[in-house]
């Protein structure tokens, strides 16, 4: 567990406190991530960012074009949140994102990164997140079908591996910014692996 202090390694041990998720929990988390508020806000900033950067350059520095760079982020997430509630529903997985306990700046970067790559299971131990790595995948290949312009197999693999740098971002905003864009568990105070409720 680690706790105030810890270097911020994420050890495999539960929380005091944790509890696996249910079957209404994963529902719950998955219409956050679909329909919450990050779901919109994501996408927005973006595709805001690749309108002034003309990313992709296929679509124009225009209100459709950011349109279009709207439509394809959203769409990626939720294939991503899909493919990923559904393999760690199946697989027994909670990627549910628990802020660190320690202080220190590093520390709680480093656990927002490396735990973007691990879920926990119904015993409370972190183990590799199948479910993640499917997601981000699958919003990468998304990507690659609404992109069209020949981006090929080997597309879907870069454009799956910058959605699974997305993740981690994503658990660096939710280190920092706290219960604001969390799902219920984290905002009611129930502790995961390796945090104090």
């Amino acid at each position: 567990m680690i706790s105030p202090g810890d270097t911020g390694v994420v050890q495999g041990t539960p929380g005091p406190g944790y509890h696996p998720l249910t079957s209404g929990m994963r529902w719950h988390d998955y219409l956050h991530s679909v329909v919450g508020p990050f779901a919109f806000i994501t996408p927005a900033i973006g595709a805001g960012l690749g309108t002034a950067g003309n990313t992709p350059k296929f679509w124009p520095k225009t209100a459709g074009g950011f349109g279009q760079r709207y439509g394809t982020v959203f769409a990626a997430n939720v294939a991503d949140q899909t493919v990923k509630a559904s393999f760690s529903a199946v697989l027994g997985e909670d990627n549910t994102y628990y802020p660190c306990t320690c202080r220190n700046i590093f520390a709680r970067t480093g656990h927002a990164i490396v735990t973007s790559f691990l879920a926990v299971n119904g015993n409370g131990h972190y183990t590799p997140a199948i479910g993640s790595f499917a997601g981000a995948y699958a919003a990468g290949f998304t990507t690659m079908g609404l992109y069209g312009h020949n981006y090929g197999v080997d597309g879907g693999f870069r454009l799956g591996t910058t959605a699974l740098a997305g993740h981690a971002v994503s658990n660096i905003v939710k280190e920092f910014i706290g219960p604001i864009f969390s799902p219920h568990r984290v905002q009611s105070g129930m502790g995961g692996p390796g945090v104090s409720p």
